[in-house]
């Protein structure tokens, strides 16, 4: 039996509902469609009548749609829906820098990727897009011109960010944008800026000079080739970036992240200062949470504006509240990057490819890698965990997509890099989950066919590995992704 408000015309529902429920319902309503980007959700007085909910249990729940990134809240003037892109790349910034990544390793993933990047979806980038990189260039070119000569990386990266946003796909758009603010919050600092060496600025301007004008004349091959040598003008000096960590200024960070100003919400100040005190490791995962007196006081704060900052860390995945037996801090993961990656894909704002497309440009890479730096000992796991993988996993293919999820992050692992091992891990995830749902639907003997040419090339990649073979590894890496990607699509 439904009931109906006078003012919005609203099923109500009464079903004893707690604040998540009200998120959860309000969350699939968005994911379906009921309320599009751009549109107001209905008052809080128009949600208490539909749920039957105190104002305090409908605001919670509208704040955790904010903390999810699926609304934002305009002070006097309700919720209104937005996309949840910018959501997935602020949860990728803290999942790398809560991992440490350094310099070294950002420069390596992107002089390993870009260029891939470039080949692969030169034809996507639009005249809007080179536009936007000629007017980066023209920064540039003052930049080297001037006698300080301070900034060129922070303006290479710029330009180079605006080519990966001309290629449409929001997933690499979100993870270049994450380690471009990275790279340039980073390089800030003097302990990384005297590490970075621009040592011929004469050849960075020509070369890139060079790529716009290949762009210009549609000329893939000429494009890729100066981008290469661009980026071969960069020197990051370090002993090795196998294992090399940077410790990030967890507040700093999280606060230049969401914008927070002076004049900024007392709760969103709060939520920074605590997830920054996470992702520097001041609080660590597994760890009990400080009593909320202690908080309060510790950050200069009254108790509703920390409650407030506790429920959108909570709804973010940060940390765990239990009743009776205090908070416990989670560790930073790609559990929170996975949901919403997830959102995005039911919301229509991501599709499978654009996942893939990630995961087709990184993979290989690792497992190159993985060949370069393996030990005996990694060896021995990948094997233990392939023949169990065939051995219980064959006869259920939620199972086996678990274990080929573990066999591409146990490779990814083995590279050393942190920013290929969180894109890889972020992406196979995914790209399982959704690649086990459309077998499940197949016929049993197809789906069989291909869980065995999938072990059967693990297999083959793991001696490759082995024998430290990184070209035969890398090709081998790239024909099994083609496999998949033809059962996918």
């Amino acid at each position: 039996m439904t009931e109906h408000s006078a003012a919005g015309d609203f099923e109500q529902v009464n079903t004893g509902r707690s604040s998540q429920m009200v998120y959860e319902d309000l969350s699939e309503r968005i994911i379906r469609g009921e309320y599009l980007t751009g549109e107001k959700l209905p008052s809080e007085k128009e949600l208490m009548l539909r749920y039957d909910r105190s104002h305090g249990t409908v605001r919670d729940g509208i704040k955790m749609l904010q903390a999810m990134g699926m609304v934002r809240i305009i002070p006097g003037g309700g919720a209104e829906v937005i996309s949840s892109t910018d959501t997935f790349y602020k949860t990728v910034v803290e999942i790398f820098a809560s991992s440490r990544i350094s310099m070294g390793q950002i420069i390596e993933f992107v002089k390993e990727s870009e260029p891939r990047l470039l080949s692969k979806f030169f034809y996507r980038i639009d005249e809007e897009s080179i536009v936007k990189m000629e007017m980066a260039f023209e920064k540039l070119e003052l930049i080297c011109q001037s006698p300080e000569q301070d900034g060129i990386h922070e303006q290479v990266s710029r330009m180079h960010l605006e080519m990966i946003k001309g290629m449409n796909n929001p997933c690499l758009t979100a993870l270049f944008s994450a380690l471009s603010f990275l790279w340039i919050e980073s390089g800030r600092k003097k302990e990384n800026k005297d590490k970075i060496n621009t040592f011929d600025t004469k050849n960075l301007i020509k070369t890139h000079r060079r790529l716009i004008d290949a762009m210009r004349i549609d000329d893939p091959a000429i494009a890729v080739k100066a981008l290469e040598e661009g980026m071969s003008c960069f020197f990051y000096d370090s002993k090795g970036i196998r294992g090399e960590k940077y410790t990030y200024d967890g507040k700093a960070l999280t606060e230049k992240l969401y914008g927070v100003k002076t004049d900024s919400r007392a709760s969103l100040k709060a939520y920074c200062q605590i997830l920054g005190m996470i992702i520097s490791s001041q609080l660590k995962g597994g760890q009990k949470m400080p009593a909320e007196r202690k908080l309060t006081e510790t950050l200069g704060i009254s108790r509703p504006v920390l409650i407030e900052a506790l429920r959108m860390l909570e709804a973010r995945g940060y940390i765990e509240r239990n009743r009776g037996s205090g908070t416990v801090v989670r560790n930073v993961d790609d559990m929170g990057a996975e949901r919403i990656l997830k959102i995005m894909y039911r919301r229509g704002e991501i599709t499978f490819r654009h996942v893939f497309e990630v995961r087709e440009i990184c993979e290989p890479v690792a497992f190159q890698f993985a060949a370069r730096f393996r030990k005996y000992s990694d060896i021995r796991q990948i094997q233990i965990a392939l023949d169990e993988a065939w051995t219980d996993g064959r006869d259920s293919i939620d199972h086996y997509m678990g274990y080929g999820v573990n066999f591409d992050c146990k490779a990814a692992e083995i590279c050393g890099n942190k920013v290929l091992y969180w894109v890889e891990r972020i992406s196979s995830q995914f790209c399982h989950d959704l690649l086990g749902a459309k077998l499940v639907k197949l016929p049993a003997h197809f789906a069989q066919q291909l869980m065995k040419q999938i072990y059967d090339e693990h297999s083959d990649m793991l001696s490759y590995i082995a024998v430290r073979d990184e070209d035969a590894v890398r090709q081998l890496c790239e024909r099994h992704l083609k496999v998949i990607a033809d059962a996918a699509f």
